[in-house]
């Protein structure tokens, strides 16, 4: 899935290069005709220049890395604040001197995702219980049956000095998957679920169990000008199936 937003990345910049490139030389020549020594000779030469030019591409490709992406593979974004719970369902180890019985918990809480094209991240989120939390690395992936989905390392940093809880270690990692399961064709993604696997540094519980998140999506009517974009991205810009 990574691979697809990649290709996407480089085609599209493929086929702004060109466009631009001949309108800026189409531009160039027949105003210079026109004008070849008066003021607007004065006012053209700065448009032209290669910083000119340069910093329009730099623009297009952010749109396209930031943006446009999410118009051409809205399946594929998971961008953005979702809603849900994580379910502690296995005590795999306990910890040392601990023969209590294990009890199964849930917590709510949310997880925000960053993404463009090129990236995705769990990003920075800090609470009452840690001092903060985030991926290491995560990528997209597809399930055997054909679900997209995320798969990422985190890691949690919890709170130390007056505040610390002294049956926390330092840290401690995990490594969690999602698919998604609620998403209507050609639409982001409304629900995912998964599971996951929290290991810790020091005489601490090894934990698994499964997650669900969730996001409100709202639907807005589309105007001439998102359709239009619509079709300059999926028709030009959108690579075609391999």
């Amino acid at each position: 899935m990574n691979n697809v937003l990649q290709r996407f990345h480089r085609y599209a910049l493929s086929r702004t290069v060109w466009p631009l490139s001949i309108s800026i030389g189409a531009i160039t020549a027949v105003a210079w005709q026109l004008a070849p020594d008066s003021a607007w000779s004065r006012i053209i030469s700065p448009l032209t220049s290669a910083a000119a030019v340069g910093g329009v591409f730099l623009w297009l490709e952010k749109r396209i890395r930031l943006h446009l992406w999410r118009i051409a593979y809205p399946e594929l974004d998971f961008a953005g604040t979702w809603s849900g719970s994580t379910q502690y369902d296995h005590q795999q180890v306990k910890a040392t001197g601990d023969e209590t019985t294990f009890a199964p918990f849930k917590k709510l809480h949310e997880i925000r995702f960053k993404q463009d094209c090129l990236n995705i991240a769990v990003d920075y989120d800090e609470t009452a219980d840690y001092h903060g939390w985030n991926s290491t690395v995560a990528t997209l992936v597809t399930e055997s049956k054909g679900r997209v989905g995320l798969r990422y390392a985190y890691e949690v940093q919890y709170r130390q000095g007056a505040q610390r809880d002294a049956r926390l270690p330092v840290e401690s990692k995990g490594l969690e998957e999602v698919f998604v399961v609620d998403s209507q064709k050609g639409h982001r993604p409304r629900r995912i679920t998964g599971t996951f696997t929290h290991t810790a540094d020091g005489p601490r519980p090894r934990y698994s169990g499964t997650v669900a998140f969730e996001r409100e999506i709202e639907e807005s009517e589309a105007s001439l000008r998102s359709r239009l974009l619509r079709l300059l991205v999926t028709k030009w810009l959108k690579p075609p199936a391999e």
